[in-house]
């Protein structure tokens, strides 16, 4: 085999090779068959390219330098945090201890936010129809996303909305109000319920009927009004709702532990009972 002589493209000068391998690959991308070489092909391709590039030191030596300066500027972006959230902000004390924080959004993008989690979380639900064991979770995670979202409204957003409004279209806030307690009422009925109570669908049905109403007309009405009357406020409000928002999940997160624990000791408590019983006689 050492003693065959070359032919083709293995005869032809590397500086040819070169220009040959660059036209053919762009040709290929261009027909959109790069793809179609096989690994064999692939593999035969690459060694000869790379002899025939690496035959040029001083191409060689440029590529390494520019390379060497590129990977340095990329290690040290990586070696940079990116944002607060990864050194949990307040001098790495972080939500929990480690929890990464959001990046600060404007206040009706967090309510949007809010209203694409809800209406989520709503067709779950209707995709899981019937089945009572997954259904009572996903009922919980929608009221707390309701109690929270409506609260963090009613404490910031929409005194500030108010507070930019005169006349008639204070209004707005008004009809807003009313529409959360219909909410609140309902998810007040569904906390009220067992798990296989079989009127739950209905008031599931009913509740995403107001949000949807609700989400509809502050999406439509009171959401464009306030940016254009609270353009320079929108950001710190977001700050604000989004705060508060950690706060109240913190809390029925604790809450929700603790009547975890409560009811493991009193589970305990009663075994220990029925077990002291079986004893004594």
């Amino acid at each position: 085999m050492a003693g065959q002589n070359k032919r083709g493209f293995a005869a032809m000068v590397p500086q040819k090779q070169r220009e040959i391998a660059r036209r053919g690959g762009q040709t290929a991308h261009k027909k959109g068959t790069a793809h179609e070489f096989t690994p064999e092909e692939a593999r035969v391709a690459g060694r000869r390219g790379g002899k025939a590039v690496s035959s040029n030191r001083q191409y060689m030596a440029e590529i390494g330098r520019k390379g060497g300066q590129s990977s340095g500027r990329q290690a040290a972006r990586l070696r940079q945090p990116q944002d607060m959230s990864e050194t949990g902000g307040n001098g790495g004390n972080g939500m929990r201890g480690g929890m990464k924080q959001s990046a600060v959004q404007n206040a009706t993008d967090v309510l949007r936010a809010d209203h694409r989690t809800v209406e989520g979380l709503f067709s779950q639900y209707a995709a899981r129809e019937g089945q009572s064991s997954q259904q009572s979770p996903l009922v919980k995670h929608i009221c707390q996303e309701l109690e929270v979202h409506a609260q963090i409204e009613e404490e910031i957003f929409y005194p500030a909305v108010r507070a930019s409004l005169a006349g008639e279209d204070e209004q707005i806030v008004a009809e807003a109000l009313k529409e959360h307690q219909t909410v609140k009422d309902l998810v007040a009925q569904l906390k009220g319920m067992g798990a296989s109570d079989a009127s739950a669908d209905s008031i599931v049905r009913q509740l995403k009927e107001c949000v949807m109403h609700h989400v509809a007309e502050e999406e439509n009405e009171m959401l464009p009004q306030a940016e254009n009357l609270l353009d320079d406020q929108l950001e710190s409000l977001g700050a604000r709702l989004q705060q508060r928002k950690r706060q109240l999940m913190e809390s029925l997160l604790d809450s929700a532990q603790a009547e975890m624990s409560a009811q493991q000791m009193s589970h305990r408590q009663a075994e220990g009972g029925n077990d002291k019983a079986q004893w004594e006689t």
